[in-house]
């Protein structure tokens, strides 16, 4: 009978919290709170708790397991496997419980064995011999992941060897994925062949990884290839990834000097004082083999730097760039960087000296959005405060006056108040509903400005725009409608006449009445149908002109 030791190595991923840090594998990195000499390091184990498959048997696949979620194959959605222990997950569920054969005598593509597979790799091992092959899953919807993982399967005729490995299967991106931490070749048995890749159900297609079909021989150490579906998932490619199996979420981390090999204790937080850049190891044992990162550490320059509150004055007024931010609980008497962004854009570095009372003040800022400001004291940056929002001040048209235009002229004029005094501005304005050329002007010391050669018409929505160092940012109210008008007609009239004296004499008279008292008035007539010359009167205190050496004829 064959017998094949069968033991567990654990995979663990981490997670590094730290201060300028550089990592690779599983590990997301931020950096430390504390700023010196020296800094903390976090690790922590992100992980999942696997579950037996309940193997026993040599050569056997497992009873049906679920994924947690669809899954899409060679075109055609699972939500269900098998593990085999043989190094294989199957759809096929229909042979759940069966016999798995092992025998490699051909190339992956049309083997019966491993129809719609993932190989990762197929080779002999024999489970009685001891160890355990587990499955588990990670994440929530739509990205979750379902594992299968060999833990120190020894190899059958082979006991001193043994192959570790985990398949992931990814939801939504449906790849799959194979992670290799150790696999070596037993000459003695079943020519020492091993496969890694994907087949379908039909057997008719089929990618391996290179080199990793039949008849090659081939061992690994921390390998991983990825199998990536096309769009229609018909065909599958093969990629060399990096090794970063899903963890287990248990383990001891161990610390190192990675140059010189010191040991520099175990746990989640290590404290370092490097004074050069200086190369970190970390470890997680499981089984005989280790998850390992490493991850580089950059002193700090400077002190510790903390902003414990912020301080901030709008603009006097509307347009103008005269606000302030202070900073509270900088380091008295150091030179910092200020970092800062304005309405999502980052802006030009201040360097600014700290006061002896902690502070930082900001002047001569803009009405706006200021997102976010740090300070640093060498490379030792400050927590991050903010947002602060500058706001203009209230301002607008407090007041209008008019005047109409006189008798068929164009000399109207609309004043408008409570603009900034000798601020340009810019007006705009609807004259009888068409929008007009804007008038640029400056307000007077009153704040005002004056619309003026007005025509006759409806003037409206009459809006004041400060030109400022921020277009647009201080717009008024809109007043109006004003009407511009021509003064009324006179209303005159005559009311007596005196003909010639004698034929031939020019000595009538016509009086006309209506004007104002004492007006200078320009009468314009005609005679016998003709228009004659002009006669400028004063209007005595009667309201009432004579025209006086009036020939005979037809006045009109």
């Amino acid at each position: 009978m064959k017998n094949n030791l069968y033991r567990r190595i654990l995979f663990l991923g981490i997670i590094l919290i730290m201060f300028s840090v550089k990592s690779f594998s599983q590990i997301t990195v931020t950096r430390d709170s504390v700023c010196g000499p020296c800094v903390n390091l976090y690790a922590s184990l992100l992980g999942d708790a696997p579950t037996s498959t309940g193997i026993t048997a040599d050569d056997g696949w497992s009873g049906t397991l679920s994924l947690g979620f669809t899954y899409n194959f060679y075109g055609n959605n699972y939500t269900s496997c098998l593990i085999g222990s043989n190094g294989a997950v199957s759809f096929n569920t229909s042979l759940a419980g069966s016999g798995f054969g092992w025998s490699i005598t051909s190339v992956l593509l049309g083997n019966a064995n491993v129809r719609n597979c993932v190989c990762g790799p197929w080779c002999d091992i024999y489970i009685p011999a001891g160890g355990t092959i587990t499955y588990s899953s990670i994440g929530t919807a739509p990205y979750r992941k379902f594992m299968a993982t060999w833990c120190r399967t020894r190899m059958y005729s082979c006991t001193s060897q043994w192959t570790t490995t985990q398949i992931i299967l990814y939801e939504t991106t449906n790849l799959a994925e194979v992670h290799i931490a150790h696999k070596t070749i037993c000459s003695s048995w079943n020519g020492g062949y091993a496969i890694v890749g994907v087949q379908n159900a039909a057997g008719s297609a089929a990618t391996a990884a290179p080199s990793r079909d039949y008849p090659t021989t081939w061992s690994a150490t921390n390998e991983a290839w990825r199998f990536t579906p096309n769009s229609s998932s018909t065909a599958y490619t093969a990629s060399s990834i990096s090794f970063a199996p899903v963890p287990y979420a248990s383990s001891t981390i161990n610390w190192y000097d990675s140059a010189s090999g010191a040991y520099l204790g175990a746990g989640t937080t290590i404290n370092v004082c490097p004074t050069v850049p200086t190369t970190y190891k970390v470890t997680a044992a499981g089984c005989d083999d280790s998850t390992v990162s490493y991850f580089n550490v950059i002193p700090f320059t400077g002190s510790p730097v903390h902003i414990t509150s912020i301080e901030s004055v709008n603009p006097s007024v509307c347009g103008n760039c005269d606000g302030t931010i202070r900073l509270i609980g900088v380091n008295p008497n150091e030179i910092d960087s200020v970092f800062y962004s304005i309405n999502g854009v980052a802006q030009p570095v201040i360097v600014d000296s700290a006061g002896a009372d902690s502070t930082i003040t900001l002047t001569g800022l803009c009405a706006a959005t200021y997102d976010y400001f740090y300070v640093k004291v060498g490379n030792c940056p400050s927590d991050t405060v903010g947002p602060v929002t500058l706001v203009n001040p209230a301002w607008g048209i407090t007041d209008t006056s008019s005047t109409n235009a006189s008798c068929s002229a164009c000399d109207g004029t609309i004043t408008i108040y409570g603009l900034l005094p000798g601020r340009s501005t810019i007006v705009n304005y609807d004259f009888n509903g068409a929008a007009q050329t804007p008038v640029t002007a400056t307000a007077t010391g009153a704040g005002t400005i004056t619309l003026s050669n007005l025509c006759p018409g409806t003037y409206d929505n009459i809006i004041a725009v400060l030109v400022s160092f921020i277009p647009g940012a201080c717009v008024s109210n809109a007043v109006g409608p004003f009407y511009i008008v021509p003064p009324p007609l006179i209303p005159v009239r005559i009311t007596a006449q005196t003909n010639p004296s004698e034929c031939g004499a020019c000595n009538g008279s016509i009086t006309i009445t209506g004007m104002a008292p004492g007006s200078v008035d320009t009468i314009f007539y005609k005679l016998n149908g003709v228009n004659q010359t002009p006669l400028v009167y004063s209007a005595g205190s009667d309201s009432s002109i004579t025209m006086y050496s009036l020939c005979a004829g037809n006045y009109s």
